[in-house]
C-alpha cells in the first residue's frame, strides 16, 4: 500500500516537472521569464485548491475553490498529454528528412507549438466544464412480444458521475428530464460492488434524498437490474429492499428486479 502510495506521488512530481520544464522552455521564446519560482507555485498550489475546498464550510466561495482547483487538475492533465503528444510527434520527426530544416528546431516553431498545446488544453477544459452538468437524452425503438409497447415509454438512467461540483441540483434536472419525456417506467441499473449496490448508483439515490420532492416520480412503475458474477441471495435482498424504498417515497411502483436475462425476459412479459 505505502509502496504504491510512493509510486504515485513519485509520478506526480515527475509529471509537475516535466509539464513545469516544458512551459518555462515555451515562455523564454516569447520573453526573459526568469521567476521561474511563480510558475511552480501555480502548477502545485492550484490543483490543491481541489481538496482544500472540502474543508471550508460549506458556501459559494468554498464552492468556487473547489470548482478552480478541479479546473486546474483537468487543465494539468490535458497540458500533460498534448505536450507528451507534441514530444513524441518530435521524436518521430527526427527520424525524417524534416529534422534538417532548421525551422525544425527554431524558436519560432517551440512558440507555435506551445500555443497549441495551452489552445488544446484550455478548450478541452472549458469544453469539459460546460457540458459536465449536460444530460444526453437518446430515444430509442423497442418493442415486445406480447404488444404491449403501444404508446409505452421507458426511461433508463444510467453514466450519472456524480461528485463535489455535479450533486443534488443534477438529480433534479433528471426528474426533470423523466417527467418531460413523460415515461411509463424508469429503469436503474447496477453491477453488484462489494456484496451490494456499486458506489455510482448509490449516490444517485443519496443525492435525491432531501433535494427532490417526495412523489416527484409519481404514476410511474420502477424496473431494476442488479447483476454479479457469484451473488449471494442476502446480497441481492438488500439491493432489491433499497430499490423497494427509493421506489415508494418518490411514489413509484415497484416492479421488481432482474439478475439475469431469463428474469428480465419474465419481467419484460408482465409489463
Amino acid at each position: 500500500m505505502y509502496v504504491l502510495l510512493i509510486l504515485m506521488i513519485l509520478l506526480l512530481v515527475a509529471a509537475i516537472v516535466y509539464v513545469g520544464l516544458r512551459a518555462i522552455r515555451w515562455l523564454r521564446t516569447m520573453f526573459d521569464f526568469r521567476r521561474t519560482y511563480v510558475l511552480w507555485i501555480v502548477l502545485v498550489l492550484l490543483p490543491l485548491l481541489f481538496v482544500v475546498g472540502d474543508f471550508l464550510p460549506a458556501s459559494g466561495f468554498a464552492r468556487a475553490v473547489t470548482l478552480t482547483g478541479g479546473v486546474s487538475i483537468g487543465l494539468f492533465l490535458y497540458a500533460l498529454l498534448f505536450t507528451a503528444a507534441a514530444d513524441l510527434l518530435a521524436l518521430l520527426l527526427r527520424l525524417t528528412p524534416l529534422s534538417r530544416r532548421p525551422a525544425f528546431r527554431s524558436r519560432k516553431t517551440l512558440r507555435v507549438v506551445g500555443c497549441a498545446v495551452l489552445a488544446l488544453s484550455v478548450c478541452v477544459s472549458v469544453y469539459g466544464v460546460v457540458n459536465a452538468a449536460t444530460i444526453d437524452r437518446t430515444t430509442y425503438s423497442v418493442s415486445f412480444e406480447n404488444g404491449a409497447d403501444d404508446g409505452m415509454r421507458i426511461a433508463l438512467i444510467s453514466d450519472l458521475h456524480l461528485g463535489s461540483e455535479i450533486g443534488s441540483a443534477q438529480m433534479c434536472r433528471v426528474v426533470e428530464e423523466v417527467n418531460a419525456c413523460e415515461a411509463d417506467i424508469v429503469v436503474i441499473g447496477s453491477p453488484l460492488y462489494w456484496h451490494n449496490i456499486c458506489g455510482s448508483v448509490r449516490n444517485v439515490l443519496d443525492r435525491f434524498y432531501g433535494k427532490v420532492e417526495n412523489g416527484s416520480l409519481s404514476g410511474r412503475k420502477l424496473y431494476f437490474v442488479f447483476q454479479g458474477a457469484a451473488p449471494e441471495k442476502w446480497m441481492l435482498e438488500a439491493g432489491e429492499y433499497t430499490m423497494k424504498r427509493f421506489a415508494a417515497l418518490y411514489g413509484m411502483t415497484y416492479g421488481g428486479m432482474a439478475t439475469n436475462k431469463n428474469e428480465a425476459t419474465k419481467l419484460g412479459k408482465n409489463i
